[in-house]
């Protein structure tokens, strides 16, 4: 492979040290997939000389992958360079602010896994993940399923966290959530009524757009009810 040249590794054929490492000329971008280019000395061959490379691989918790490849760029999916993040990405959400909430988190996972996990505060409030597709159930102790999924193109094919309660959450919880570096974008949504959103509709910060949608929420005995829907890019 010359200066200059880019270069698509396919699932098997950069088998070996050697042959990733000459990704790591300079200029040459190198597409590697998941499976394609494992391991630090690997990744350190196309972490040379400002190399640029789409590693899921490198990507990841493992101390000696993440040393090589910090501060070095690659190319997600939608083909804009990002740095490489080291290890899991977690995400605090903002206190509770309101009696009760009525939520529910999505992940574009970018690989289709189910590799994202939330947590609370609260002990009795856990999230399940599921596929976010067709008409996943909402809540863990109800039998209402979420209505209009696919569109919140945002989450498509992605993975749902639903959580345990329909809306038993008090003030003051505090819910994280932790993702896979790969993984692009993370949605919240709630229901639109001040006292059952959390405080989320007027504390998330800027990083939180807006993507509500008319025909996402749920039906309640005949009554469609929607949810407001804010997503973060993780790579902000």
């Amino acid at each position: 492979m010359q200066e200059g040249q880019v270069g698509r590794i396919s699932d098997n054929s950069c088998i070996g040290e050697e042959a990733c490492s000459f990704l790591g000329i300079r200029g040459v971008v190198g597409d590697i997939d998941g499976r394609s280019c494992d391991g630090a000395m690997m990744c350190k061959g196309l972490a040379r000389e400002g190399s640029v490379g789409n590693l899921y691989s490198c990507c990841n918790d493992s101390s000696e992958n993440c040393s090589a490849m910090e501060g070095i760029e690659f190319l997600p999916d939608g083909g804009l360079p990002v740095r490489c993040p080291c290890g899991p990405v977690t995400i605090n959400l903002p206190a509770t602010t309101t009696n009760q909430l009525v939520h529910g988190i999505c992940v574009n996972t970018a690989q289709g896994d189910l590799g994202a996990i939330a947590s609370s505060s609260l002990s009795h409030l856990e999230y399940t993940p599921v596929s976010f597709t067709g008409s996943p159930k909402a809540w863990g102790d109800r039998n209402y399923v979420l209505q209009g999924v696919e569109s919140v193109t945002e989450c498509n094919d992605g993975e749902y966290l639903r959580p345990s309660l329909v809306k038993s959450i008090p003030s003051g919880t505090e819910i994280s959530i932790t993702v896979a570096p790969w993984s692009t974008t993370v949605c919240v949504f709630f229901k639109n009524i001040d006292d059952r959103d959390g405080g989320w509709s007027s504390n998330l910060d800027e990083t939180w757009v807006t993507k509500d949608y008319d025909d996402f929420g749920w039906d309640f005995n005949g009554q469609f009810l929607p949810l407001m829907t804010r997503c973060h890019d993780i790579n902000q």
